[in-house]
């Protein structure tokens, strides 16, 4: 017997009657035949630090059956979105995973393959971030920033950043309507500051948010009044 493609092979034996005995009962025995072994190979490269709104193309070859390797997202992917029509995948957050599963199917001479998957943590998503800090009871943006907010105007272009939240705070010292006031226009002036920059380098695919805390979320270290006279910038 010659195994020639995976499959069910049934053997059927037989034993003619004779003079004085009648035939007999056929009886049959049934080998389950696997092919040969396919193995998935993931040849594209997993971004190292991938940012919210970047996309990814997966690339992988599989055995010999000549079926495409399929991607999918594993159930426990949130972090990021895949189509299946254009093959990319999307990330959307920084929190939750990217599981990318790939599978291939097998044939008459091969067996499927086993799946393979790549997990992309949700923490190689990228931050970046900027403390501005201010005079006492003044929200103008000092001179010596503007170099820095202009690196970050350039980096949140580069790294195709999309959502930044700023965030203003004022110290304890004072009448808190006011410490309130002073948050909210650090925070205002800030992003007024960051929008002029982004007009500059042609961003648009930025959302901005600005919020005022006056002097709530106090740094108690290092203690000086001058620590929470300061705006906060965080880009993902």
């Amino acid at each position: 017997m010659t195994i020639l493609a995976a499959g069910t092979c049934t053997i059927d034996a037989n034993d003619a009657g004779a003079p004085g005995y009648s035939a007999a009962p056929q009886i049959s025995q049934s080998v389950v035949v696997t092919g040969p072994t396919q193995t998935i190979v993931f040849t594209s490269v997993m971004p190292a630090a991938p940012t919210i709104g970047e996309t990814y193309l997966p690339v992988a070859t599989g055995g010999g059956s000549g079926n495409p390797v399929v991607f999918s997202l594993n159930s426990a992917s949130s972090g990021c979105t895949y189509n299946a029509s254009t093959g990319l995948v999307t990330f959307t957050s920084k929190t939750g995973r990217c599981v990318i599963n790939a599978n291939q199917a097998g044939n008459a001479s091969f067996s499927a393959a086993s799946q393979v998957s790549l997990d992309i943590p949700a923490s190689a998503v990228k931050e970046v971030s900027l403390t501005v800090y201010f005079a006492n009871n003044s929200w103008r943006i000092r001179s010596s920033y503007q170099g820095e907010l202009s690196s970050l105007a350039a980096a949140i272009k580069a790294d195709h950043l999309t959502t930044v939240t700023v965030t203003g705070f004022a110290s304890s010292t004072g009448v808190s309507t006011h410490n309130s006031l002073l948050g909210a226009e650090r925070a205002k002036v800030t992003t007024s500051y960051l929008t002029s920059l982004f007009v500059k380098f042609n961003v648009t695919h930025v959302s901005m948010s600005s919020i005022g805390e006056g002097a709530s979320h106090f740094v108690t270290f290092p203690t000086s009044s001058a620590s929470n006279r300061r705006t906060t910038i965080t880009a993902s």
